[in-house]
């Protein structure tokens, strides 16, 4: 699949879904090729470390602690769990 689609504008009238191939030669964190990712725009760090937190105490597996990824952008703040199908949800946040 080809298809990508990218954040350009935060805006709360609406959200974006994006989605894309696995990189080539790549696997996901948890090693299956097949994973989706879905991210969700918190409004703020404590509302990302709340959504990492009620999932673990809800049963996801932790695939990255709260915190700023700055591999992706010096302001990008964010948690990853791995749901019960092994889906990777991220919520983040723009410390802008």
């Amino acid at each position: 699949m080809a298809m990508k689609s990218r954040y350009e504008e935060r805006n709360a009238d609406h959200f974006t879904v994006w989605i894309s191939a696995p990189a080539k030669g790549k696997e996901s964190q948890n090693g299956n090729l097949n994973v989706t990712h879905v991210a969700f725009a918190g409004n703020s760090k404590a509302q990302v470390d709340e959504f990492h937190a009620n999932a673990l105490k809800a049963g996801a597996k932790c695939n990255g602690p709260p915190g700023f990824r700055t591999q992706y952008h010096e302001k990008y703040y964010a948690a990853f769990i791995l749901d019960p199908d092994g889906n990777n949800v991220e919520c983040v946040y723009f410390d802008l």
